[in-house]
């Protein structure tokens, strides 16, 4: 544990705030277990236990989650291991110089790409080439891929959303202690969500081809 800043600024934050006030201490007891770069192991009775040691009825796992959806921080697996990257922690702490620096691997960074956070991948020719390394495309070319391309990415695109969906579904339909016991014993966040939602279709199994 380590000492960090609160700046005054963190409790008029009203996207904070509207998730509740043990998600609020979560996320600073977060700051004081991550290390100079803001990145911590995710195990959950690990930074249940520290943060939270007299409150063993609480959810810390779908705290993360709700910290993770809106953007607080950022939940990332490397080589079977799991971690926690704070966002922008190195933006708003001064860490002190003799503090040992970062073990911890960084969240492996997204290519660039056109489209918008959330949405399927570019596949049409890019707009603005020169932004991107890329030399500009001749018009002939333009046109006859851009009428290809925008038709196989449609149905990408629904398949895509809909596994977000069925992946959400199943969270927010098994329990909390089943999902911890699948966390705690999967070995990877991949292996983690597919047992989740094997586990969802074990109990609604008149809805596995559902959306």
């Amino acid at each position: 544990m380590r000492i960090r800043q609160v700046k005054p600024g963190l409790w008029s934050n009203k996207k904070l705030a509207s998730l509740g006030p043990h998600t609020r201490l979560l996320f600073i007891g977060l700051w004081n277990m991550a290390d100079r770069e803001g990145r911590l192991k995710d195990i959950i009775s690990t930074i249940h236990y520290t943060i939270f040691p007299f409150e063993v009825q609480l959810d810390v796992n779908a705290m993360l989650l709700q910290l993770h959806r809106s953007r607080f921080i950022k939940r990332y697996s490397i080589a079977g291991e799991d971690f926690i990257q704070i966002v922008n922690f190195t933006k708003h702490q001064s860490c002190h110089v003799k503090e040992a620096p970062s073990v911890i691997p960084p969240p492996k960074r997204r290519k660039a790409r056109c489209s918008a956070p959330g949405s399927a991948p570019c596949t049409a020719p890019c707009t603005a080439p020169e932004k991107h390394g890329q030399s500009p495309p001749s018009s002939s070319s333009t046109s006859t891929s851009t009428s290809t391309s925008s038709s196989s990415s449609r149905p990408r695109a629904g398949k895509e959303v809909s596994q977000k969906k069925r992946k959400e579904v199943a969270f927010a339909d098994v329990p909390s202690d089943v999902v911890e016991r699948l966390r705690i014993e999967s070995k990877s966040q991949e292996e983690f969500t597919a047992a989740v939602l094997r586990e969802y279709r074990k109990r609604h199994p008149e809805g596995q081809g559902g959306g």
